[in-house]
């Protein structure tokens, strides 16, 4: 059987055919660099957390909910926003 979806987003346990869970959602919420470059510290530090090989020590959704760049965005977030438009875009 072959895989389904991008490859850049597959999680090692999907490549490597292991049993897999919720985990693997959190790892699919990724993007490359140059997206990258002028991503705060702290989005950073969301993303690395995200992108935890073990999914059992990778963040959960309910953690990522309380991580500083979602719960504090006004203070650590480089861009707010200020229209729920601009998610969209």
């Amino acid at each position: 059987m072959g895989f389904a979806g991008t490859p850049g987003y597959l999680s090692p346990e999907v490549l490597k055919k292991d049993p897999y869970g919720k985990p693997v959602d959190i790892w699919a919420c990724v993007y490359p660099s140059p997206e990258w470059d002028t991503v705060t510290p702290e989005a950073k530090n969301l993303i690395n957390s995200m992108l935890t090989v073990n999914p059992a020590k990778r963040i959960t959704a309910s953690e990522a909910l309380k991580h500083p760049w979602i719960c504090q965005r006004e203070r650590v977030a480089s861009t707010p926003f200020t229209d729920k438009r601009q998610l969209i875009a």
